[in-house]
C-alpha cells in the first residue's frame, strides 16, 4: 500500500492505519487491529516524537511513506543538528536510523517498539547535503520484527545502516 502518512494530520495517521489493518496478511491481525486505538490512548503523544513529530521545536520532523513496501523519508538537517566540523551529529544519525526501523515495522506489521538495535556508521555526513533514509522488514515472527535500514546523501554515498528487532504492540 503506497501514501505517505503526516504525522501532523491525525485523520491521514487514522486512515492509513485502518486501510493497512484492512488489508495486511492475517498473521498480523493480532497487532495491526489495534492500530487505532493506540493513536486514540495516546492523545497528541505521536506529535512531540523526536523523530517524526510535528510538535517538537528540535525534533526532526521525519515525514515517511511507503514505497514498494519500504519505509521512506527525505532529511535536510538544520544547524543544531551539527556534531563536529560541519557534520551531522551521530546521535541523530542513530536516532535516524531507529526510527526508520520503527517505521518499517509500522508499515510491514504494526506499531512497535525498539527491542535491539545494532549500527554502522559508514561515512561522515555533511551538514550540507539532503539524506534519503530507507527501512524495510526481513521477518516478522512471534510478535518480534526484523528490519533493516540505510541513509544515504544526495549524492549516493552510504552514511550509515543498522539492523534491529522490535516488538509488535499487543492490546491489553
Amino acid at each position: 500500500m503506497g501514501g505517505c502518512v503526516r504525522v501532523g494530520d491525525p485523520a491521514s495517521v487514522v486512515r492509513y492505519l485502518i486501510a493497512a489493518a484492512t488489508s495486511a496478511p492475517a498473521t498480523f491481525e493480532g497487532y495491526v487491529n489495534v492500530t487505532t486505538n493506540l493513536i486514540e490512548q495516546s492523545g497528541d503523544a505521536y506529535r512531540r516524537c523526536f523523530g517524526c513529530g510535528t510538535e517538537n521545536p528540535i525534533g526532526l520532523r521525519l515525514v515517511f511513506r511507503n514505497e514498494d513496501g519500504a519505509a521512506v523519508a527525505d532529511f535536510r538537517p538544520r544547524p543544531e543538528y551539527q556534531g563536529w566540523d560541519r557534520m551531522l551529529h551521530g546521535g541523530i544519525v542513530l536516532t535516524m536510523l531507529d526510527e526508520t526501523l520503527a517505521y518499517a515495522a509500522l508499515f510491514a506489521a504494526g506499531p512497535a517498539v525498539t527491542a535491539e538495535i545494532s549500527a554502522r556508521l559508514r561515512s561522515p555526513g555533511p551538514m550540507d547535503q539532503s539524506y534519503r533514509l530507507r527501512g524495510t522488514v526481513s521477518k516478522v515472527r512471534l510478535g518480534l520484527v526484523q528490519a533493516q535500514a540505510t541513509i544515504h546523501t544526495e549524492r549516493g554515498a552510504l552514511v550509515a545502516e543498522a539492523t534491529g528487532k522490535f516488538m509488535l504492540i499487543r492490546s491489553s
